[in-house]
């Protein structure tokens, strides 16, 4: 998993991943808490690039980590949301 576009977003942020096989993906977003607050990518996808919008419209401001799962592999990477 690549790091999003900004590390602070505004409404959206553009998260892009590489896949060399098809592989069962999960693409979560949690509070501080240890919440889920959206379920971005919860399936199996092919290989190749893909680039998934997260809309965190209607989200309060603050910071959240984004945790990517596939296979064996995961990553956490944490973004700052600013509420207008």
């Amino acid at each position: 998993m690549y790091q999003n576009f900004t590390n602070s977003i505004i409404t959206t942020t553009m998260i892009c991943f590489t896949l060399s096989e098809r592989r069962v993906v999960a693409l979560e977003c949690f509070d501080v808490l240890g919440r889920e607050v959206a379920t971005l990518v919860d399936g199996e996808l092919n290989p190749g690039e893909h680039s998934i919008v997260f809309d965190a419209t209607g989200l309060p401001s603050g910071v959240y980590f984004v945790r990517f799962t596939a296979g064996k592999f995961y990553n956490t990477t944490t973004v700052l949301f600013m509420n207008k």
